[in-house]
């Protein structure tokens, strides 16, 4: 009967150390054929050539579209509340209903603590939310309709 040998500590920490590197090497191989194919396609491959360079450019246009983006909406809310102050109190109130409808629940609660905000503003909220559910609920009512014609439709025998 064969019983296995004990590995010492240091016996054990060499062999991690020796499938360590083993596997490392296996990954960096890999990576080196995936890269060699992929160049092998771009220098054959002028469709994938063409593909490639869309995504790069494509890239770094949505990166700079964003920059601007970001840039842009970082100038309106440091002007915001000055240009809020300067504007008459029903005009403020429908800006912040609409922004406060259109935002999550936490960020509607964060405006909510706005200085300028008029207190109609709660008001105009709710308003805006009933009516809002009362379309919603109106447009279900009108798919089903739709929906039992069509079923109503398909069910009645047709004449030849």
């Amino acid at each position: 009967m064969n019983t296995p040998k004990k590995m010492n500590t240091e016996t054990a920490i060499a062999a991690a150390q020796a499938a360590r590197a083993e596997k490392e090497a296996l990954a960096a191989e890999n990576a080196r054929k995936a890269e060699d194919a992929r160049k092998t396609l771009l220098a054959t491959d002028s469709g994938f050539r063409a593909y490639d360079r869309f995504l790069n450019m494509t890239g770094k246009r949505a990166v700079k579209s964003n920059e601007i983006t970001k840039a842009t909406l970082k100038a309106m809310g440091e002007n915001l509340h000055h240009w809020l102050e300067h504007q008459p109190e029903d005009l403020c109130a429908e800006v912040f209903t609409a922004m406060e409808f259109g935002a999550t629940q936490a960020d509607a609660k964060r405006i909510a603590k706005h200085p300028l905000r008029p207190a109609i503003v709660t008001e105009m909220v709710a308003i805006k939310a009933a009516e809002a559910k009362a379309a919603k609920e109106a447009q279900a009512l009108a798919d089903a309709a739709e929906a039992a014609r069509k079923a109503d439709d398909n069910d009645t025998p047709e004449d030849a």
